[in-house]
């Protein structure tokens, strides 16, 4: 029976074949269509280099932990704030997609090929002089890409609409030029930040057309992701130490105040206190006392404030730094080889139909 099914099988796959080979003028004519046009979008495809930062964030407890030590050796105590604990990774996919962080990058210069100076990303996005402009891609956009020409001119009109609106209406909120706002969308295109949770780190990934340039946009979209996580982490630590310097510096003086008049009582009324002086002297001591004690607890807090900024700075490792990519991430040759075996699947399968086609109709005469 076994060998009644593969004999079976075989009959099967060589009448497949004959009928293919008796129908091969239209697969050839379907793979040689499929063909040019994979050779167009190899000839249009950029090539899309990819630069990887893997990076693990840490929190810098361990300074706490050693500060505290030294200061309890001190008598001072600086464990009455409880830390606010560190950001989750999980936020971070959400500060590459800030417009301010975006912007940022958009003013970040960037070193291409062909130009010695480097070049503003909002210009490089912006101006036609940087932009290579090909028959190829221009045709593979206005056909294949034409719905998302369309769809992009649509989202472009409401995003205008939508400014004008904010303007009529007195509304001062901060809005983007045009220039800014392509260079935005092109950069948030080109740019991916993936939380690892299993092997617990971060991979920044950015993508360009040229391998030096992504690296150089990895480098800066890392630097400034690690500057905005630090300032949005330690911002209410280093407000709160500025309210406290101010109060320590107030307290300072009014302490050393106090004691210069409590000196100058003194060797005024040297060897001849009256019960006046007497009352006088033991009201500024008094007093003197009081602003030692709130400047002794104000300088407490200050240095319990200046350990919490320096705690809640955070601080990243890097597993894999930024290196220039040697390949690029998308090959022409695979672009015309997807295309010619679409081309094959295609051809084969209209064969197939029109062949199925006539023997029916045969059998119906």
């Amino acid at each position: 029976m076994e060998a009644y099914h593969d004999e079976e099988r075989e009959i099967d796959l060589s009448a497949l074949f004959k009928t293919l080979w008796r129908r091969k003028k239209p697969i050839l004519i379907i793979l040689g269509i499929f063909t040019a046009l994979g050779l167009i979008a190899a000839l249009a495809t950029e090539h899309r280099y990819v630069t990887r930062i893997a990076f693990v964030p840490q929190s810098n407890s361990s300074v706490s932990s050693r500060l505290s030590s030294l200061a309890s050796l001190a008598g001072v105590s600086l464990d009455d704030g409880a830390a606010d604990g560190p950001i989750s990774p999980v936020v971070y996919p959400k500060v590459i997609n800030n417009l301010d962080y975006l912007k940022g990058l958009a003013y970040t210069p960037i070193h291409f090929k062909g130009y010695d100076e480097p070049i503003p990303l909002i210009d490089w996005f912006n101006d036609e002089q940087y932009q290579k402009k090909s028959f190829f891609k221009g045709l593979i956009r206005y056909t294949v890409g034409l719905p998302g020409v369309i769809k992009d001119a649509i989202e472009a009109r409401n995003e205008d609409e939508t400014l004008t609106f904010a303007d009529s209406t007195g509304l001062h909120a901060p809005t983007l030029t045009a220039e800014e706002s392509t260079a935005i969308k092109a950069i948030r295109s080109n740019l991916d930040l993936n939380v690892v949770k299993s092997e617990k780190h971060v991979v920044l990934s950015a993508t360009m057309n040229e391998s030096n340039a992504s690296a150089e946009l990895a480098i800066a979209a890392y630097d400034l992701f690690k500057k905005y996580i630090s300032e949005f982490k330690i911002k209410k630590a280093k407000d709160n130490l500025d309210y406290l310097e101010k109060q320590y510096a107030a307290a300072k003086a009014d302490y050393e105040k106090k004691q210069a008049s409590l000196a100058w009582l003194k060797d005024r009324h040297q060897g001849k206190r009256t019960a006046a002086a007497e009352v006088e002297f033991q009201r500024l001591s008094t007093e003197t006392e009081l602003a030692r004690m709130l400047y002794l607890e104000l300088a407490k807090n200050c240095l319990s404030a200046r350990v919490k900024v320096t705690e809640d700075n955070v601080a990243f490792t890097e597993l894999t730094p930024a290196y220039v990519p040697r390949k690029s991430a998308n090959s022409r040759k695979t672009v015309l080889l997807i295309w010619m075996v679409a081309g094959l699947i295609v051809g084969c399968g209209y064969a197939l139909l029109k062949d199925a086609r006539e023997e029916r109709k045969k059998t119906e005469r």
